[in-house]
């Protein structure tokens, strides 16, 4: 129920209510949306930017790298990144739609947000198109894997380093008295010169 609440909304925001076949192969990327979109539980408008921005990103996602499903916790994790850029780039527009907020709440009641998220909604429903925010979402995320990308490189000596660990323990524990030794010999000299090597790195 609460998927087809979500495509409800995404068909609405694109202008398609009900044509539930454009979201047909898109059913993994909403759920994806309705899981992260419950880590703004306790945020309306945090939770309403972060649904929009990711209806922009679905509507374009044929110009993403990835699979949709994976990019969206990547848009949850870089909501944020992008809240700033927004606000950088159009600092004029989201000061005067936060003072107009501001007037309309002029006791400062709680019921009333006056935050940057509905600042920045208010913003983007004003556009003529959202092509400048699919832009910088874009950009985010191509960041977010490129930065995920290198710390794996990074942690690749030490992951392979756990591997051949354990492949070489398993090894000795299997070992048994009529065990094939033809060979081990060699490849246990070719593994010590490697560790000499590798030990040589890591000392320095």
């Amino acid at each position: 129920v609460q998927n087809l609440i979500v495509a409800d909304n995404y068909l609405e925001e694109i202008g398609h209510p009900q044509d539930y076949d454009i979201v047909e192969k898109d059913e993994l990327a909403i759920e994806q949306i309705l899981k992260n979109r419950r880590r703004f539980e306790n945020q309306p408008a945090e939770k309403s930017l972060f649904e929009k921005i990711s209806f922009i990103s679905l509507k374009n996602q044929g110009k993403l790298v990835g699979r949709m499903y994976d990019n969206i916790p990547i848009i949850q994790e870089t909501l944020p990144l992008v809240k700033e850029e927004i606000i950088t780039e159009y600092k004029d527009e989201i000061k005067q739609i936060k003072d107009e907020l501001n007037q309309k709440n002029p006791l400062n009641d709680p019921s009333v947000s006056d935050d940057e998220s509905e600042a920045i909604l208010k913003f983007i429903d004003k556009l003529d198109n959202d092509e400048a925010i699919f832009r910088i979402i874009e950009e985010k995320i191509v960041d977010a894997r490129e930065e995920k990308q290198d710390k794996k490189k990074k942690q690749a000596v030490l992951k392979n380093v756990k591997k051949a660990h354990k492949l070489l323990a398993d090894a000795n524990n299997v070992r048994e008295h009529d065990s094939h030794k033809e060979g081990v010999l060699e490849q246990l000299k070719n593994i010590e010169m490697v560790v000499a090597e590798l030990k040589g790195w890591a000392e320095k």
